[in-house]
């Protein structure tokens, strides 16, 4: 917004910005965009590596279940599928307009933002309540599940701060955006860390 246009020091036009017309703060201003240009770019990279290590980890148990490999085998095939599909991701990501014609365009992932939300809740969910047992692969060590057992709590206060729009939680409210964007961005790098670990065990039988 224009405020005046010659100073009477310089003779410089004078300008606010629209934040301050809008009523923000600076520093609301720089969260804003610390949660749009590094929040949810590395939400979006942890979303895909998400996807890909439960493919993976799918497609492992089908051959294993029909004993059609040894688990050693299938364990090496997982971690060569994960490196193909990781260097497939940085030779997309390296042209924006190829990664938007492969995957999808930031704009609709924006836009899709409450059910991505959702989904990595529930899978954190789910593998917070696989409890730890030493001698089973498909499980989540106790330390990882207690973590994903308070970022869940703490992302899904977020989302209902977010919800409710409490006029008398203003400030807060709007925190809540960043804290969500946060929380869902640390829940999906402890569900892969999870299930990279899975990744590397077998489900062969552990001797007693």
């Amino acid at each position: 917004m224009l405020l005046t246009a010659f100073s009477p020091d310089d003779g410089k036009p004078r300008w606010l910005p629209n934040s301050a017309v809008l009523g923000y703060t600076l520093a609301s201003v720089r969260l804003g965009a610390f949660r749009e240009e590094t929040l949810k770019p590395i939400l979006y990279a942890l979303l895909a590596l998400l996807t890909s290590l439960l493919v993976i980890l799918g497609l492992r148990h089908v051959p294993l279940r029909h004993r059609i490999v040894a688990p050693q085998t299938a364990t090496i095939l997982s971690w060569l599928m994960l490196a193909g599909a990781v260097v497939c991701g940085l030779l997309v990501v390296r042209t924006p307009d190829l990664a938007e014609y492969m995957t999808v365009r930031r704009f609709t992932l924006d836009a899709a933002h409450f059910w991505i939300g959702i989904g990595v809740l529930l899978v954190g969910l789910v593998l917070a309540l696989q409890g730890p047992d030493k001698s089973a692969a498909g499980v989540t060590p106790a330390s990882l599940a207690k973590l994903l057992w308070a970022l869940l709590i703490f992302t899904s206060a977020c989302g209902v701060l977010i919800l409710l729009k409490l006029g008398w939680l203003g400030t807060l409210t709007r925190l809540a955006y960043t804290g969500l964007d946060l929380g869902l961005t640390l829940l999906a790098l402890i569900c892969v860390v999870t299930l990279l670990l899975r990744l590397g065990r077998t489900d062969a039988p552990q001797a007693n």
